[in-house]
């Protein structure tokens, strides 16, 4: 793994998260004596086990396109989709999702697509959907309308709802990084913030970060080498989301607000120091907050430039696939990495055994210093 420059944002500059698992569990039931549909124009991805519709019921770029500007990725199953509302109208600018849509959940993501089109406006201006399923559980489109006629709120109810039923399979893994790929591939701007889809960004994130990077020169010069870390946070249920930092603090005091995976993984954001962040006051315009320091555990949500690896495929479920991305040593050409590369001994003999093979961890990012923000801006 390669060093990445990180810089931590300042202002607000926050996600919000609802985490929901997104562990999809088939329930075997009767065989269903309907006859399969099934979609045509799909792809295959890298081992041929997924097939990838890109750009599904594709609508055509708004004109009022821009590639100087950062989209959202995102990926989910059906039961997410209403997740896409509050995200799409928060964000006010291109999502790319991709929607897991084996068998009949191809249907229903169909029917799905065209009424949250109809029904909200944001989603019908900005977000651009891609299917992928199992190539041995093909998208079966035999019972698209069977939603036409719900209202908006009714279909709302119905995703936020929707079960697993009459599927002939078993458990089918969750392909987290396959569908982040496609939806990293269907971004049409220069940088991208890759979150889940229960992920909200505070208000005006993107265009707040569009004039940071007018300000300091980054569209069209920043390397994928750099990237702006977003600092996150989780909120109770039913409790309004902070709109700036003083009353997300507020929250953090009440305990209605906490770091992201305080109580599961507090370690894997140790790296964002909210200690230091929540003392650096709020600013009118989105800085850099500081540089934060790599560690093998940390997962961050993070604004890039659209040519950032892409994730490792071979990762399904969870456990930290996030942040296994591929063949970096091979892309940058280098053989330095962020920790050491170290053999496995068996015990009782690790202490004739060889050193570490690599520089080590801190040597790519104490070296790495890219100047790429005016004098002061911190």
């Amino acid at each position: 793994m390669v060093c990445l420059r990180v810089n931590l944002l300042t202002k607000l500059g926050v996600l919000v998260l609802f985490q929901v698992a997104a562990l999809i569990i088939y329930n075997s039931q009767d065989i269903d004596p309907e006859p399969s549909v099934h979609l045509a124009g799909d792809t295959v991805d890298y081992s041929a086990e997924y097939r990838i519709i890109q750009f599904y019921k594709h609508q055509g770029i708004p004109q009022d396109y821009t590639y100087h500007d950062v989209s959202i990725a995102t990926q989910c199953s059906v039961n997410h989709l209403h997740h896409l509302v509050e995200l799409a109208e928060r964000w006010k600018g291109p999502i790319s999702c991709t929607v897991f849509a084996p068998n009949l959940d191809a249907s229903y993501a169909d029917d799905a697509i065209d009424i949250l089109r109809k029904c909200f406006s944001d989603i019908r201006k900005y977000v651009y959907f891609h299917l992928v399923y199992p190539a041995q559980h093909p998208a079966d489109v035999s019972k698209v309308g069977v939603w036409q006629d719900l209202s908006c709120s009714a279909l709302l109810d119905k995703l936020q709802n929707y079960g697993y039923q009459n599927y002939v399979v078993g458990n089918i893994p969750f392909p987290h990084n396959i569908l982040r790929n496609v939806a990293r591939k269907g971004v049409i701007t220069e940088f991208v913030l890759l979150i889940d889809i229960d992920t909200m960004p505070n208000l005006e994130l993107r265009q707040e970060f569009n004039n940071f990077a007018y300000r300091h020169s980054l569209f069209g010069l920043l390397t994928e080498q750099t990237v702006f870390v977003v600092a996150a946070f989780e909120i109770k249920k039913g409790i309004k989301m902070p709109s700036n930092k003083t009353e997300l603090l507020s929250g953090i005091r009440t305990g209605t607000v906490r770091t992201f995976h305080n109580e599961t993984c507090w370690w894997c954001h140790r790296s964002e120091n909210f200690d230091l962040w929540r003392k650096i006051p709020q600013v009118s315009n989105l800085e850099v907050a500081f540089y934060a320091d790599w560690d093998k555990s940390w997962e961050p949500f993070y604004i890039s430039h659209r040519n950032v690896p892409l994730f490792d495929e071979r990762f399904k479920q969870y456990g930290f696939d996030r942040i296994q991305q591929d063949d970096l040593q091979k892309k940058y050409n280098t053989n330095r990495t962020c920790s050491p590369v170290e053999l496995w001994i068996p015990p009782g003999k690790r202490r004739s055994a060889p050193q570490p093979i690599s520089h080590g961890r801190g040597v790519v990012a104490s070296r790495f210093k890219p100047n790429i923000l005016k004098e002061g801006a911190r």
